[in-house]
């Protein structure tokens, strides 16, 4: 009788084993890039805020130069001065409110408070009410709510 000859395909352990270990590095190394390309868009994302930010607390500080200027000079003619609301309050003393973009979602409000009779070499020439940032649009709250029954 002829014998037959088998070949067989003979996968042992080491083999498996390796071809695990070559799948779980190529997913961890997919994985790790995506995470890295991810970080690299929020840094940027962060960086361009960061110097709008700057930017808009740059013309924020150029403001205050400009009232410091009216104020020095003793014209008080707060009407001059451009993209201001400025009103006077009950007690005599007016109040400036300026707002410069920081993006196209944020801006930053600078609010000043002048005393009334105010001399031009007193100090301070006026207080800060305050200097923070704003979203532009009001946020509908029951939009985005929940419906839970």
């Amino acid at each position: 009788m002829k014998e037959r000859v088998r070949m067989s395909l003979s996968v042992g352990g080491p083999t498996i084993i390796m071809i695990f270990v070559i799948l779980c590095l190529t997913t961890l190394g997919t994985l790790s890039l995506v995470t890295a390309n991810t970080d690299l868009k929020l840094t940027e994302k962060t960086a361009a805020y960061t110097v709008a930010y700057y930017d808009a607390d740059s013309m924020g500080e150029e403001f205050l130069s400009e009232v410091d200027g009216i104020i020095t000079s003793g014209r008080l003619d707060f009407q001059q001065l451009d993209d201001t609301l400025s009103r006077p309050l009950a007690d005599g003393s007016h109040s400036i409110i300026y707002n410069t973009p920081i993006g196209e979602e944020q801006f930053l409000r600078i609010e000043l408070v002048i005393p009334a009779g105010l001399e031009a070499d007193a100090d301070p020439k006026y207080h800060i009410v305050s200097w923070k940032t704003e979203t532009a649009q009001v946020w509908d709250y029951e939009e985005y709510q929940i419906q839970i029954d």
